[in-house]
This record gives C-alpha cells, structure tokens and sequence, in this order.
C-alpha cells in the first residue's frame, strides 16, 4: 500500500492477512482522542467512513466538531476534512474483490479477556476474581455513561 493523503501515520503497508501477525495496513490515528480518556473528554465523537470501488476513508469527529451535513442526516465526504485514514484501489488493491460482506462490531468486554485479559492489572477494576469483578465493575454502576448511539 502506498501513503495516501490522510491525517494519520501508515504504519504497515503490506495488507496481507498473513503477514506481521495479521497487522494488515494499520494507520495510527494523529490524535489520541479518537478512544479512551481523551475520546471521553470531548463528550465522544463521530466515526464516519466512505467506502467506495475506488477507496475506503475514515474521519473521526470528536463532539463539538461533527460537521452539520452529518447532523442534518446528509453527509457530504468531499465537504469534510483530510481522512484519518485513506486507503485507495487500484492496480494492486481491487477494494470490490478483497472487501466485502464486513461488519462492524462494537465491543464492550467487561471482566473477560479480550485486549489481553488486562482487567487484572487495571486499578480502577482490581477485584477477587471475575465474579467479584462482575459485581465491582459492571453492576456497580461504573460504566452508567457509556453510550452508543
């Protein structure tokens, strides 16, 4: 893959599946409010994607930047900003044959082990255990302003 216009840093150009442990084409976001602690500041944001025959581009929005034509329910990509991420077709990338049928999951894992079972050593979720953690974390309440929507 080779660097396209976009506000993020390619950081693996092969795309192989096979290749860097599953790595793909990975692009790291230029800011660090697009999750966590910072995503939360800004009150959230909004993830959009085009996905066309000719390319794939995602923009993050954080809160109090969303464009209006996204509020309004009519995004119009070319008014928007530099993508986050900006992969293109051509020649060597056919984005019809190598991608289809995709979904996109939001996940949640409380107490599990998805991200490398970390719910262990994170301070705020400490516990005896994962029922205790269960308890402690989830039905406690500690997660009463995560929202999707």
């Amino acid at each position: 893959m080779t660097p396209q216009p976009q506000l993020g840093t390619l950081t693996s150009t092969d795309c192989d599946a096979n290749v860097n442990y599953n790595a793909g084409c990975n692009i790291l976001a230029d800011s660090t409010s697009t999750y966590g602690s910072d995503f939360n500041a800004n009150g959230g944001g909004v993830f959009a994607t085009e996905w066309t025959s000719d390319h794939i581009k995602i923009w993050f929005f954080p809160r109090g930047s969303i464009p209006q034509n996204i509020i309004n329910g009519t995004p119009d990509p070319s008014t928007w900003t530099e993508p986050q991420a900006n992969f293109q077709g051509g020649t060597n990338c056919d984005i019809d044959s190598h991608f289809g049928q995709n979904q996109i999951i939001f996940d949640t894992t409380f107490c599990g082990d998805y991200g490398d079972a970390t719910w262990p050593s994170d301070q705020t979720c400490v516990c005896g255990g994962q029922s205790e953690c269960l308890y402690e974390c989830v039905l406690a309440g500690q997660f009463g302003e995560s929202v999707y929507n």
